[in-house]
């Protein structure tokens, strides 16, 4: 922020010399007039431009936000892919299974998570509390403390206010993305590194040499970190992310056009986090929590339907 500097201190005539000089002539007065006309004018020229940068900073300010607050979204189009993990890959849970062809129809997601500019934003227009960001900024970081009910009204207003449907993506979508076409545990390969994702780094996973000893401890701004082939940046750690399906403790009976799991108990959050170890970064890694749950590292991302 700039700094408005103080007006600087308005010098009167010395009335002292004044005082001891002869009774002023028509031409001296017309002197004297025009002094003060010139020292107020400039007073008044240096209060209008301070005034002015004020309002200039005020706008830059309102530009800059309104800049940080705008949404990327990456456009995918459809395809075939195997959701879920294989029988033999190192620290698979139960629930990743089994492993199955799921058709994604073209669909645009967000290029990181929603950050807190973004979600700010929100809470301005709508007199909805802010989410505390445990000191460790706003701005470009992924907004983090809300819970699924706070995620799914923020994309309700932002198709109110955008005349555009956006929503939470379905589990089946967010994995889609995530891989951006690998079957490996990460997108990354079969392992990952602190340079790649934000997570816990005193764990290793299946040996590989995920333990770099680097632990942050904290988020990072979205696109910090490599994005995927696809353009994604952070699927794997930072903050884990809401999507829109129901839990369920297998994919037996699941949805496989893309759409979203809605009967079943709690929600499903992807994606790991920057307080959990390299096996909960796996794409096909599952968590379930309450809709009304809330954490430090704990945000979404935006998803919205594209035309055929």
């Amino acid at each position: 922020m700039a700094e408005v500097q103080p007006l600087p201190p308005i010098i009167e005539p010395k009335t002292a010399l004044l005082a001891q000089a002869a009774p002023p002539t028509s031409a001296a007065l017309t002197g004297a007039w025009s002094f003060r006309i010139g020292a107020f004018t400039r007073v008044l020229m240096i209060a209008l431009a301070v005034v002015l940068g004020v309002a200039a900073f005020i706008v830059i300010r309102a530009a800059v936000t309104k800049r940080h607050s705008r949404l990327k979204m990456i456009a995918l189009p459809g395809g075939m892919f195997w959701m879920g993990s294989p029988e033999d890959e190192p620290e698979r849970s139960m629930d990743e299974g089994p492993r199955h062809q799921v058709r994604i129809a073209p669909f645009a997601i967000g290029k990181a998570a929603v950050t807190f500019a973004q979600y700010d934003a929100f809470c301005d227009a709508t007199g909805r509390a802010k989410p505390a960001d445990q000191g460790w900024g706003r701005d470009q970081h992924p907004v983090i403390n809300v819970t699924w009910d706070d995620a799914t009204a923020y994309a309700v207003w932002l198709s109110k206010k955008t005349g555009v449907p956006y929503r939470l993506p379905s589990e089946a979508e967010w994995e889609y993305a995530a891989r951006a076409g690998t079957q490996t545990p990460f997108w990354t390969g079969p392992c990952i590194n602190t340079d790649q994702a934000n997570y816990d780094g005193n764990y290793d996973y299946n040996g590989c040499g995920a333990k770099t000893g680097v632990n942050r401890q904290q988020t990072v701004p979205v696109g910090s970190l490599p994005a995927n082939p696809w353009g994604l940046h952070e699927v794997h750690g930072n903050v884990w992310e809401w999507v829109e399906d129901h839990s369920h403790y297998t994919y037996g009976g699941a949805p496989t056009d893309g759409s979203a799991w809605e009967a079943g108990g709690r929600r499903v959050v992807r994606g790991g986090s920057w307080h959990y170890s390299p096996r909960n970064l796996r794409s096909a890694n599952r968590n379930l929590l309450d809709s009304g749950y809330r954490n430090n590292d704990l945000g979404f991302r935006v998803a919205r339907t594209l035309s055929p």
